[in-house]
């Protein structure tokens, strides 16, 4: 028996195919931004698969923004070391500090 359920690789693959247009109307600096969020989509594909969602989007924006949120906590981190002495204007506010969940 065949499968009846696409995988979320197959999913994805449709997905990249749907915006292709889109991305061809970019321009080449922002085609190579598009490319790098779609690498991020697929460098979690095995997290999102785990995951099994019924709708791949949530996964695919979900791989985007935790992509996002690394280089981003890397470039804070950049900052910090950078050794200005003075307080960083990228500090995280108490409120979304990692010792705060409830």
């Amino acid at each position: 028996m065949g499968r009846t359920v696409p995988t979320y690789v197959e999913q994805v693959r449709e997905i990249e195919a749907k915006w292709s247009k889109f991305r061809r109307a970019l321009r080449r600096e922002d085609q190579l931004h598009f490319d790098r969020l779609l690498r991020s989509v697929r460098y979690y594909s095995p997290s999102a698969t785990y995951q099994c969602s019924d709708d791949p989007r949530e996964s695919v924006m979900i791989s985007i923004l935790l992509d996002l949120q690394k280089r981003l906590a890397e470039i804070e981190e950049k900052l910090k070391d950078s050794g200005s002495g003075e307080e960083s204007p990228v500090d995280i506010p108490p409120s979304l500090s990692e010792d705060d969940q409830s």
